[in-house]
């Protein structure tokens, strides 16, 4: 199995890893799995900021790939028939 990768279908398998690995880190299961949250909100909370114009163009292409309510942030709709 690969760094990273879940034992998808072994619940249990996923649990003695994590085990092993706070006991390793002097910690209970939940105080590690709360750590590994921070850990992973704190990753996902810093932003890059825009650095040109052609960031923000590409943004702005991302966001319209999404898929989602065809509304604007105004609640108008953007859906032309």
């Amino acid at each position: 199995m690969l760094h990273g990768q879940s034992s998808v279908g072994d619940p249990d398998a996923d649990r003695d890893r994590f085990v092993l690995q706070a006991r390793l880190e002097g910690m209970s299961l939940s105080a590690w799995l709360r750590a590994a949250a921070h850990t992973r909100l704190e990753e996902r909370q810093h932003l890059k900021p825009f650095e040109s114009l052609e960031d923000i163009k590409e943004f702005f292409k991302m966001c319209d790939a999404l898929e989602g309510p065809e509304m604007d942030p105004t609640g108008m709709s953007t859906y032309v028939s």
